[in-house]
């Protein structure tokens, strides 16, 4: 599933390092295991908040995140719709 920005990209990248590439190939998730982990919560409930996961940003910095998503079908091709913020320390 590859991105489609709809609004500002996570802390320090820009839209055109994300536009069109998958969590994978932006070196998103500092445990890429977990993407898979949201990925069957997302098959099997349709929708998680505050599901958490730890991000690496645009600049090499590790951030523990609360996310929200849901999977849904656009012209006909699944995707994920999520929300990213910082987890409270």
């Amino acid at each position: 599933m590859r991105y489609i920005p709809t609004a500002p990209p996570w802390p320090k990248a820009t839209r055109d390092q994300i536009t069109g590439r998958t969590s994978i190939e932006v070196g998103m998730w500092a445990h890429p295991p977990r993407r898979n982990e949201l990925v069957s919560d997302l098959k099997r409930l349709g929708s998680v908040r505050r599901w958490t996961a730890r991000f690496t940003t645009g600049s090499g910095e590790a951030m523990e995140v609360l996310i929200a998503a849901e999977l849904i079908e656009l012209e006909g091709e699944r995707c994920i719709v999520a929300q990213t913020e910082p987890a409270a320390r």
